[in-house]
């Protein structure tokens, strides 16, 4: 587990280093500009480079990089934007040793700096944007926003431009970018990565992200992260899926998790069968699905692995009675995928839901047309609400469906900042007593212990019945792990790296849902087995 800070969380773990600790600023600062000035010397292609200082420590950091560039013999303009650095700064320091070194540091904007610029070297520029860094709250503004449209001009002529720990313009806490924001083509970053830097769009506007260590101990990024836990925002790597337990040796397919799933409709049976094939790829023992008569033959030709209760549509009365002994037999019960929203799915889902709330145990996962209706039906709203606390209850809308759940329409959701939507994400919760997964770009998981932001994944991922193959894997692990918590973020983290895979072999435009679902196997092999190996070396 990895967690991710916000600017003002990262500028607390380094003023508790060197206030607390006792490590000096200029020590953090030194360290950070060794790590700019590798990066810098890393990208090909340039001849000439332009500093952008800032007045803050952001600045402070590009006056020394600048500096090491220069020792390095490299052709180096160093421009400082706004005010002079505060007298006795780390800023004012490093821009004193760099004129030492230099003989001038350029003002941004005066006659000295346009004359300069006009002999820059086009197509074999890099400029170095130590502007504003996790400081930068907006908007842009005066030499700032002058300084970040002369450097978007600059990269329109060819020049690559290397980011100092953010990219100015762009929050370090949620990613929003101003209009102006700078396009980097790397940003190195300091102690840990920011929130910021993985949200889109400030995961486009960083590029190639470096995060590099400075100094600042773990003590401190650990201590800024646990004043408020349950805000602290943490991701994790695919090697992270070896905390899924492993299958018994003596297990049997009843041992391994039975899955009930209410899935399909007239015509739409391909829903059921990307859930309930993820469902048994992702180690379930056994599904049942219960679907429309009409999907009958279909699912037993592509799916025969599955066990199908099949009713029907024309009674309009939903399921019948013996359904109850469904879900007596399962650990987990799933409903939504290809459901349809009509009177009788309506009707259907109400016997379900009903019908499990009624059962008193277990974990139900709510996806796609389950969460539609929900969002329209008074009378489901209160089943749920009032069902006893022993059922446990995983939503999983994507942007559209969680507009409806929360009553806010989509267009004014998506203005919304990231923030925002986590608190009315954290409302709906409570007021369901359900975790939350919000699919997005960046799918993130409401947890008690902070907020699981998916680092993984890509844009392949975005196509029809992907959220099908989530809602299939994340079935099958709740009979694996600890708690329906950990089962969403572990089922998050496989369907991404199932994604990726997918992706690199496939390429991100070829690639299908049913394609993420042939992959979780390998995925699952791939890091149980690394763990495993781990074990036995340790024996």
């Amino acid at each position: 587990m990895e967690y991710l800070l916000t600017g003002k969380q990262m500028r607390d773990a380094d003023r508790y280093t060197t206030e607390s600790i006792g490590i000096p600023a200029i020590v953090l600062i030194e360290r950070a500009a060794l790590a700019v000035q590798r990066e810098a010397l890393r990208m090909t292609g340039w001849k000439q480079c332009v500093v952008f200082c800032g007045r803050g420590s952001n600045g402070a950091d590009g006056y020394a990089a600048a500096r090491l560039l220069l020792e390095e013999g490299r052709n180096v303009l160093t421009v400082q934007t706004g005010e002079d650095p505060a007298p006795g700064s780390a800023a004012a320091v490093e821009k004193q040793i760099c004129e030492h070194l230099s003989g001038s540091v350029l003002r941004y904007g005066s006659a000295a700096w346009q004359q300069k610029r006009s002999g820059l070297v086009q197509g074999g520029l890099l400029i170095v944007d130590a502007l504003c860094g996790t400081g930068f709250t907006g908007p842009l503004r005066g030499d700032v926003l002058s300084a970040v449209r002369t450097i978007r001009q600059m990269k329109q002529s060819g020049a690559l431009i290397l980011s100092v720990d953010m990219p100015t313009g762009v929050s370090a806490d949620d990613g929003t970018a101003e209009e102006d924001a700078v396009p980097a083509d790397l940003t190195v970053t300091f102690g840990a990565r920011k929130i910021g830097q993985i949200l889109y769009p400030g995961a486009i506007h960083c590029g190639k992200l470096v995060q590099e260590e400075i100094g600042i101990p773990r003590s401190a990024l650990r201590l800024v992260c646990g004043k408020t836990p349950a805000d602290s925002v943490f991701t994790m790597q695919p090697g992270d899926l070896a905390l899924i337990p492993g299958r018994a040796p003596d297990g049997n397919k009843g041992t391994f998790g039975r899955v009930l799933l209410l899935a399909g409709s007239r015509g739409m049976a391909g829903a059921s069968i990307l859930c309930a094939e993820s469902i048994l790829r992702s180690g379930a023992g056994m599904v049942k699905i219960i679907t429309p008569e009409e999907n009958r033959a279909i699912l037993q030709e592509r799916l025969p692995e599955a066990m199908l209760h099949c009713y029907d549509t024309q009674r309009g009365d939903g399921l019948p009675v013996t359904f109850d002994q469904d879900l007596g037999w399962a650990n987990v019960a799933a409903a939504g995928p290809g459901l349809g929203r009509d009177p009788a799915a309506t009707a259907v889902l109400r016997t379900f839901v009903s019908a499990f709330c009624r059962r008193g145990r277990g974990v139900l996962v709510l996806d796609a047309d389950g969460l539609r209706i929900l969002a329209e039906d008074r009378q489901l709203q209160q089943i749920l609400k009032s069902r006893p606390a022993s059922c446990g209850l995983i939503m999983t809308p994507h942007p559209g469906e969680f507009a409806a759940l929360s009553g806010i329409s989509l267009e004014n959701l998506l203005k919304e900042r990231i923030l925002q939507r986590i608190e009315e994400g954290r409302r709906v919760a409570e007021t369901y007593r359900a975790c939350m997964i919000l699919k997005d770009a960046r799918t993130l998981v409401l947890t008690p212990d902070g907020i699981f932001l998916n680092s993984q994944g890509g844009s392949g991922m975005a196509t029809a019945g992907s959220g099908d193959v989530l809602t299939g894997i994340l079935s099958a692990l709740l009979h694996r792990c600890q708690n329906i918590y950990q089962a969403a973020c572990m089922a998050v983290l496989l369907h991404a790296a199932a994604g990726d895979l997918a992706a690199r072999e496939l390429g991100p435009d070829g690639m299908t849902a049913g394609d993420i679902t042939q992959r979780v196997g390998r995925v699952l092999q791939e890091y149980t087995s690394a763990q495993r190996a781990d074990e036995a070396a340790m024996t």
